[in-house]
């Protein structure tokens, strides 16, 4: 009743503004995806950019990607990359071990207005053998840096 009165329907979807990017390694740099989720696995998702802050808000890399770009949970995008239909906004700087970075994929789904717009996720820099390691994290310090 409320939702009639309101002009809702009780069976729109609700939109989910985020969810989790996906921080892996790809020759000891951070390379980033999306959630591999019911709605990312079986869609296409609009790659718009890759951004990268550091723990200030400093951007340290923004990737912007024209129309037409895709990706799916099974591919990932390394920092400071270079791709066909990719501009960089932000150059890339130097990652430092210990300090703590977020970063946010921004990759909407057209055909299925419920699904996540962004995937963010918060990593830091470690030493975790000879080079430098993407670690995902939550709050806190990051795990495996130098005190």
């Amino acid at each position: 009743m409320l939702a009639a009165l309101l002009g809702v329907s009780a069976c729109t979807p609700q939109r989910t503004d985020s969810a989790t990017a996906i921080v892996t390694t790809h020759q000891g740099l951070p390379c980033f995806s999306v959630e591999d989720r019911p709605d990312t696995r079986h869609k296409v998702l609009a790659l718009a950019y890759v951004q990268v802050v550091d723990a200030s808000g400093h951007q340290a890399w923004d990737a912007q990607f024209r129309d037409g770009t895709r990706i799916t949970p099974a591919h990932c995008i390394t920092y400071g990359s270079r791709t066909e239909g990719m501009t960089t906004a932000t150059p890339a700087t130097p990652l430092a071990v210990g300090q703590r970075y977020r970063v946010i994929v921004m990759a909407p789904v057209a055909e299925l207005p419920s699904a996540p717009q962004a995937y963010t996720a918060s990593f830091c820099m470690t030493t975790a053998g000879p080079a430098p390691l993407a670690t995902p994290t939550s709050a806190g310090a990051c795990e495996g840096a130098p005190r």
